[in-house]
């Protein structure tokens, strides 16, 4: 059943960041399509399982990434699967992980094409956190007034990554701590 296929993808997304990394990704893919070969239809939680295996094998520097994340997410729409906000969160977290320009650049594409009702305030933030890890705080920075443009109220993780895009700029760090005390005050 799919509930024990994505636990054994699960397992394989664990050792994905233990260093295993591509290796793990594979045998992970290897268990999708032994799914789909024994008539079960993957899910969403199944392709999320994979998408976190390439963002631990990312973060482990051992493969994975934002590229073979995208390829996951053609995937889905190849099987009808609907990504979620942890599929694009994911995603994105992935590109954060791989720490380059190109990787956080396309990831920010993916973000900008996903549907506004699935950014929340970690896709936000591990949005942002990408874009200062390749040094784009300026990028970063504007996050904060366009998540709150689009209705989602900025939350303490958010604020916190503003601060860190800000870094030494004074006018930036005392506009964003205005800005929290109004958010405070609101509450």
């Amino acid at each position: 059943n799919v509930r024990s296929y994505t636990a054994l993808v699960g397992v394989w997304g664990v050792a994905a960041g233990t260093g295993l990394g591509g290796d793990a990704i594979g045998l992970a893919l290897a268990e999708l399509n032994k799914m789909k070969a024994a008539g079960v239809k993957p899910d969403v939680v199944v392709y999320n399982r994979i998408l976190d295996a390439c963002a631990r094998a990312a973060w482990a520097e051992s493969g994975g990434g934002v590229e073979q994340a995208l390829s996951v997410l053609e995937m889905m729409r190849e099987d009808d699967v609907n990504p979620n906000t942890i599929s694009y969160t994911t995603l994105i977290n992935a590109a954060r992980h791989q720490g380059t320009d190109s990787s956080v650049t396309l990831a920010l594409a993916v973000f900008r094409r996903m549907p506004q009702a699935a950014r929340n305030h970690q896709t936000y933030t591990v949005m942002m956190q990408g874009l200062i890890r390749v040094g784009r705080r300026e990028e970063a920075l504007s996050m904060l007034n366009e998540a709150a443009a689009q209705g989602l109220k900025p939350n303490d993780h958010m604020f916190r990554a503003a601060m860190k895009a800000a870094g030494k700029d004074r006018e930036g760090r005392l506009a964003i701590e205005a800005m929290m005390k109004m958010e405070m005050a609101v509450d």
